[in-house]
């Protein structure tokens, strides 16, 4: 489906006839975005590569400012040598080296933190070239032709969310009517979260998706959860 489809599906279930008008068609395609971004969220769906030129002396980078769409490290690559930076932790640095952050030597270990912070052990003495491979969040969806990056399958779990998002600011019965659409765009979520978890083991990546399995949606969903 495209945007034109999908947007047109939400509008007629929310019962407008397929011509907006108590849900503006911006509003409802914002719906329809925040609903790829987090399906992308959770499953890491989204795959990319960016050079990254490391300065010399370089312990700490944030990334958003190049790699505007970045959502998690999946894996990093030294482009000179070939060998693959591993991931690690501030406390396993401070560890293996007290003098860590301004340590130089070959670059070895990075540590992924916050939004879009990176630290690198050890600093390089020249610039140096890695190949940074990510989870990506999706382009915006602007015109009717533009179709999800997630897949064909799923495109029918963006109707789902945006129904759900928009009557969220009805509340009441209206609201609570909407929450297994909410469920069922989760159980999408789930499904495609378990195949990227099960890729990205076997491809030794760094980050794997978040376990939607072991995540309680009672709360979200309205339902009670059975002892």
């Amino acid at each position: 489906m495209n945007t034109a489809t999908i947007s047109g599906l939400v509008s007629s279930r929310l019962n407008e006839g397929g011509t907006p008008t108590f849900y503006p068609y911006p509003e409802i395609l914002a719906a329809v975005n925040e609903g790829q971004r987090l399906f992308c969220v959770l499953t890491l769906a989204l795959e990319k590569q960016f050079p990254l030129l490391i300065l010399a002396n370089t312990t700490f980078l944030h990334l958003l400012p190049t790699v505007p769409d970045y959502l998690a490290p999946l894996r990093l690559t030294d482009t000179s040598s070939g060998a693959k930076v591993r991931p690690a932790t501030f406390a396993e640095l401070w560890a293996r080296d007290a003098a860590w952050p301004a340590t130089i030597g070959p670059l070895t270990r990075y540590v992924a933190a916050g939004a879009d912070l990176v630290a690198l052990y050890a600093q390089s003495a020249v610039p140096a070239q890695l190949m940074l491979q990510y989870a990506a969040s999706p382009p915006l969806l602007v015109v009717g032709t533009d179709v999800p990056a997630i897949p064909p399958e799923y495109h029918q779990e963006l109707v789902n969310y945006g129904i759900y998002r928009l009557r969220m600011v009805e509340g009441g019965a209206e609201f609570a009517a909407t929450l297994p659409l909410l469920e069922h765009f989760l159980a999408g979520a789930q499904e495609y979260g378990d195949y990227m978890r099960a890729r990205n083991v076997a491809a030794g990546y760094d980050t794997l998706p978040f376990e939607l399995a072991l995540f309680d949606r009672s709360r979200l969903v309205g339902k009670s959860k059975k002892k």
